[in-house]
């Protein structure tokens, strides 16, 4: 089987396991079966048949990093990682790896394997890999089927057609008949006393196989595999109903090793062995009279559980989930109703969403776009908004088109609108703003705000500030040192530097974004209703976060000052925050000492 590769599918994210797996930490990165982590046990089970050379991996850009680092110590070539531009589901995401693998071998016949299954024991795995080898050597699509043992009805199923078979090796294959996806409990054991089986989502091909049946089937998907532009446009889609329910090429080997996709927790407590009691309990979790649970504690806490019986019970750092083990799939409803309430995710790796809104930028978007792209921290979700440029600022951001998550046209928004615009498409727990003419200092930023944010559970932090007149001169003309923020400091003239700001999502949904009837100081009051008035605990980062080019875009001439001046006076009455007219002066005095500092850059 020289001509045989591996294609392991990595981009998937879900919480189906949550609180332990996240949407930007899936459980493929997570321990759960063992002393490797889901996707190291598919890297090795496959480089078990396979020369590590001839294993690819498909995912998303955010999940790059995590794949290279847990498997770089077993042998992965990195240069082996395929990503993915957008996150389309499974149909795309095999049929662009499919074409990069056919580009390197004609012949290739690749095995398509998720990187969250269990799968045991691997003999009788291989055995059903080496008949689908054979299976495909014959111009079929090959997919894997296990004989259930439980009527589950989080799983598809394949109804084999047992009129038509092959034997291979011995054993009776079959071509696939109906695709029945997720069947309510009756209708599942049906299905199981007629010989139907679990779709696995394994399967078996010639690339070139595959490819023509996208050119005849799905023909939007495979003029997308060399075209970002046209990947992006696509709606995700998954490869069963793109081509296995359609095409009169598949095949379907029915299998007999022990399988799961891990798809809840009661699948893994299926799984996992238990005490005498029926119970799973880890370390910190000390149990008296409880039965036929499973109960996770953290490092932090113990878990004391007594008479409880057939609960899921899982205690996170920032979050913890108490279920009844037959009800725990309602996972997903339950997540959403704390959505709707803007109690978002906050864990030590979250998504953050870096908003630039733009209007004619084309000297300076390109370096603020840049520094975003070079972020050591790679789960960033970027949003471009432009409001109308005619200068060629649209020409830039189509450069870097394929690393830009959303890009909104909001011709004649102002600045503030189009940041507004951008928090309601965002998708990050942590926000920050980075204006056309600013750019963060170094490739550390985005990482010391999470930390920052991690351990002081603050809801808004912020750093320094330096201001060149130029993108070429580094020299600095004002150095905004800022401090830590305590009750009543704005009315000294003191306020944090908007520019290095972050605010977690759940604030904005909570206080609303910014207040536009405010055309140059909103960011003024937005920062003054959330610290003074609110009071959201806030932290402070000691150290250089952006640097800023130029002018501000909202403040332009002596008039844009003295509007701004006259709208901050304003943004106290709007909180019915008391304050006097001279505190203007002040805000201004503060801020005298930064001009003299100008460390070069």
């Amino acid at each position: 089987m020289k001509n045989l590769y591996g294609l392991i599918l990595a981009g998937g994210s879900g919480t189906r396991l949550w609180p332990i797996s996240r949407d930007y930490y899936p459980k493929q990165f997570l321990k759960l079966t063992g002393d490797e982590t889901l996707i190291q046990q598919t890297f090795l089970r496959l480089k078990s048949l396979i020369p590590p050379e001839k294993i690819y991996l498909t995912t998303n850009r955010i999940f790059v990093d995590e794949i290279i680092n847990q498997l770089k110590k077993y042998g992965f070539h990195k240069n082996n990682v395929i990503i993915q531009p957008a996150d389309k589901n499974t149909g795309p995401a095999i049929a662009q790896a499919t074409a990069k693998i056919h580009e390197k071998d004609k012949s290739a016949i690749i095995v398509n394997c998720p990187s969250d299954h269990i799968i045991k024991p691997k003999d009788k795995f291989f055995s059903s890999l080496k008949i689908g080898y054979k299976l495909s050597q014959k111009g079929y699509l090959v997919t894997l089927g296990i004989k259930p043992t439980t009527a589950n009805t989080e799983y598809g199923y394949i109804f084999p057609n047992k009129s038509v078979v092959e034997i291979i090796k011995g054993q009776k294959t079959y071509k696939a008949g109906k695709f029945i996806e997720k069947p309510k409990s009756n209708k599942a054991r049906s299905l199981i006393k007629n010989g139907s089986l679990w779709n696995s989502g394994i399967f078996i091909w010639q690339a070139k196989t595959i490819l023509d049946e996208y050119k005849k089937i799905k023909k939007i998907v495979y003029n997308s595999i060399d075209s970002n532009k046209k990947y992006f446009s696509l709606k995700p889609s998954a490869i069963d109903t793109d081509i296995l329910e359609i095409s009169d090429k598949v095949w379907v080997v029915p299998s007999n090793f022990t399988w799961s996709d891990i798809g809840s927790w009661k699948a893994l407590y299926e799984l996992l062995d238990k005490d005498s009691e029926g119970n799973i309990l880890n370390k910190r979790v000390v149990s008296l009279n409880s039965k036929g649970s499973l109960i996770y504690g953290t490092e932090d806490r113990t878990v004391a559980a007594i008479n409880l019986k057939d609960l899921i019970i899982i205690d996170t750092k920032d979050s913890i989930l108490i279920a009844n083990r037959e009800n725990v799939h309602e996972i997903k409803a339950a997540l959403q109703i704390a959505k709707t309430k803007g109690l978002g995710e906050e864990t030590q790796k979250p998504l953050v969403s870096i908003i630039t809104p733009v209007l004619n930028g084309k000297d300076f978007i390109g370096n603020s776009m840049l520094s975003v792209f070079n972020q050591n921290y790679k789960n960033i979700e970027y949003i471009v908004i432009d409001g109308g440029s005619t200068d060629g600022t649209l020409r830039i951001i189509n450069k870097y088109r394929y690393k830009i998550e959303h890009f909104l046209s909001k011709p004649g928004a102002s600045n503030f609108e189009m940041i507004n615009k951008g928090i309601e498409q965002a998708n990050g727990e942590i926000i920050g703003i980075l204006d056309t003419n600013n750019s963060y200092i170094d490739n550390e930023v985005i990482a010391s705000v999470v930390r920052n944010l991690n351990k002081s559970s603050s809801k808004v932090c912020w750093g320094d500030v330096v201001y060149t007149k130029s993108k070429l001169d580094n020299r600095v003309a004002m150095y905004w040192k800022s401090s830590n923020y305590k009750k009543g400091l704005f009315k000294t003239g003191w306020f944090p530097p908007f520019p290095a700001l972050f605010v977690k999502k759940s604030i904005y949904k909570r206080h609303g974004g910014f207040n536009t009837k405010f055309q140059i100081a909103a960011d003024y009051e937005l920062m003054l209703r959330l610290l003074e008035k609110k009071n959201i605990k806030s932290s402070y980062i000691p150290q250089i976060l952006t640097k800023m080019t130029g002018k501000g875009l909202t403040v332009k001439s002596i008039l844009d000052r003295i509007t701004g001046n006259i709208e901050t006076y304003q943004s106290w009455k709007e909180n019915k925050l008391k304050i006097k007219p001279t505190f203007l002066f002040l805000k201004y005095f503060n801020r005298v000492h930064q001009i003299f500092k100008k460390n070069d850059l």
